[in-house]
């Protein structure tokens, strides 16, 4: 066996003498009564790893230093020290302006003949049936005045007497959209519907009548009022 080969046994194994050499490089080992006991070899074996195990701890505490310093090495994003960009999220570009709707509602009422039927809004003159019973319409609902709509009428027993028309003019609200359409019926009487709208989120009011009208003084007054079933 060679020395090599017995350097090599004695650091494998605690209990093999070492080789004569060891004489001359290091101190004499103590009495192999001492070395051979277990506590012996326990201390020897001990220390061997004693060793191995401290490089192996400084290597660990290498690597965790490492980790730590890359884990807070600065991004060179600022003074913030993150290494990454922070993302920012940005409100989005406003679309294009919406242009409103130029769509008019339609009128409430468009003054005017159709066919046979007169529809107003604006009142009449008396010269005839139909512009009577629309300016009596409109002393109603746009004058709001009891005695004006009592002048357009003969006063006797078939239309509704001052107190009862100024108890409806007051049950209709002022701003009300109203409307009047007569149609003749022969014999001076026009079927004539009337419509107003109470409220913009209301719907349409409408009463339905047979008015008959009759020459006077100053051009036709209305002398009855009757209703019509719808």
């Amino acid at each position: 066996m060679t020395e090599s080969e017995r350097w090599r046994q004695w650091l494998d194994n605690a209990t093999v003498p070492a080789p004569a050499s060891d004489t001359r490089r290091r101190p004499p080992r103590r009495p192999t009564t001492s070395t051979t006991t277990p506590a012996g070899r326990t201390r020897r074996g001990l220390g061997r790893r004693v060793l191995v195990g401290g490089v192996a701890a400084i290597a660990v505490i290498t690597a965790v230093g490492v980790g730590v310093g890359l884990s807070h090495r600065s991004g060179g994003t600022g003074s913030t020290g993150r290494p990454y960009t922070i993302v920012t999220t940005t409100a989005a570009a406003p679309g294009p302006t919406t242009v409103a709707s130029t769509t008019v509602a339609p009128s409430f009422c468009t003054p005017g003949r159709i066919g046979a039927a007169v529809v107003s809004n604006t009142g009449g003159d008396r010269a005839t049936g139909e512009g009577a019973i629309a300016e009596y319409e409109y002393r109603y609902f746009a004058r709001r005045d009891p005695a004006a709509v009592m002048e357009i009428t003969d006063g006797g027993p078939g239309v509704p007497g001052p107190a009862q028309v100024a108890d409806g003019i007051a049950s209709i609200p002022a701003t009300a959209p109203w409307c009047v359409s007569t149609t003749p019926a022969g014999d001076n009487r026009f079927e004539t519907a009337v419509r107003y709208q109470p409220a913009p989120s209301a719907a349409p009011v409408s009463w339905l009548m047979v008015i008959t009208v009759a020459p006077g003084d100053g051009g036709y007054r209305v002398v009855r009022i009757e209703d019509k079933p719808a």
